[in-house]
């Protein structure tokens, strides 16, 4: 696990926080909801490899059941 950690926070490195530091250092509630934003997009439309090039979304959605897909996200009714 702490490897896909440990990766997890290369991506995220190198992906936002490098090219958003002037935020960081200068306005960190835009920061705070630029990176919302980028963790959304990363989490529902960027595709990763390590699944097959699709969304950890549509994994989910893809390969779970679905009771066991609903249970993921809160506030989905079964």
């Amino acid at each position: 696990m702490n490897a896909e950690i440990e990766r997890f926070n290369r991506t995220l490195s190198e992906a936002f926080i490098s090219r958003n530091r002037q935020l960081l250092a200068h306005d960190l509630d835009e920061f705070n909801r630029q990176l919302m934003d980028w963790l959304l997009w990363y989490n529902t439309r960027r595709p990763h490899w390590s699944i097959g090039l699709i969304s950890p979304l549509r994994y989910i959605v893809n390969k779970l059941p679905a009771k066991e897909s609903q249970m993921c996200w809160t506030s989905t009714p079964t």
